[in-house]
Order: structure tokens, then sequence, then C-alpha cells
């Protein structure tokens, strides 16, 4: 799933008895008022007053506002996990590229993030003299506890290590 995607619900058309009422259970579920529906939909406030005046339209939209909510609620928490994984499983070294300098060392920059496979780990990039940047990365072990909890794998005792060997079946020792 796209960082960017966000949540498209579709009405059922089979719950009402025309396109046009599934039409305009599709507005009114999406806008904030009906007014807002109506103008969406293209149509007057007094065709939505009278669909939500009958008695089969207000039942079929409760059902596809239940279904609407449930299916958002869903999504959250699929975003909510995607997010903690994210900050959970980033390898800072796909962050960073290194050479070797005169003095013997290794010279490390920063490799632009545009090229970086996902950025969400990043907290703060902190410009410093000289040109250079300061990265920092939300909390790994964090992260880690909070997936354990989502998914059900931690308790009081656990620790990100041992989180981590739940989650991916490995010895618990960070990749190098």
């Amino acid at each position: 799933m796209s960082r960017r995607e966000e949540h498209t619900f579709i009405v059922d058309r089979a719950n009402f008895k025309t396109p046009r009422q599934a039409a305009a259970a599709q507005a009114l579920l999406e806008e904030v008022t009906p007014e807002r529906a109506a103008r969406a939909l293209g149509c007057s406030r007094e065709y939505l007053r009278g669909l939500l005046g009958r008695e089969e339209f207000r039942r079929a939209l409760g059902r596809e506002k239940q279904r609407f909510e449930e299916e958002r609620r869903q999504w959250m928490e699929q975003r909510i996990l995607e997010e903690w994984q994210a900050i959970a499983f980033a390898d800072a070294g796909e962050y960073l590229s290194g050479e070797a300098d005169p003095d013997g060392g290794t010279a490390v920059t920063l490799r632009d993030l545009r090229e970086c496979p996902d950025t969400r780990a990043i907290s703060e990039i902190i410009p410093c003299s000289g040109g250079s940047v300061k990265v920092k990365f939300y909390d790994k072990a964090q992260a880690l506890q909070q997936l354990g909890k989502l998914l059900g794998l931690s308790g009081q005792e656990s620790t990100p290590q041992k989180i981590l060997v739940e989650l991916k079946g490995e010895t618990g020792r960070w990749a190098k």
C-alpha cells in the first residue's frame, strides 16, 4: 500500500433501489453535511431530504455507514501497523553511504532520500555546520514493543529482541 493512499469506500449498490439512491448514499457518507452531499451529487437538498425520509433508505444507509466505519477502522489499524513496521525494521544503512577517506577512515554521507526505499523511520534531519546533517531516527526498540502489543506477541516481560524473534523467527540479533 502506498504511504499516501487514502481509504476509498464504495457503497454496495445492491442495497439501494436505484443507482441514483446508491450515489446519494455514497455522497452522504463522503460529505460532512447533507448540503455538501447534495452539491457533490448535483441534486437538490429536497431530493436528499426526501430520501432520508424513507425508512427503507435510512436502514440501507445505516448498514452502509456501519460497513464504512468498520472498513475505515480496519484500514486505520493496517496503516498504524505499517508505520510501526517501517520504524521497527528500518536499516540505517539504507540511508547512508560510505567511502574510504585519505586518513584511513570512512566518510559517511546521507544518500539522496528520494532514492531511499522508505523514509518513515527518520524523525528529524538537522543541518549542521560545514554542510553536514544530523539524522535522527525514531526509537526502534519502542516500535518493536508497540508492534508486539498490536500483534499480541508481547507480555509485560518482553524485550524488543524477544519480540523480533517472535516476529521474524530469527535469533533476535540485529542484521549487520
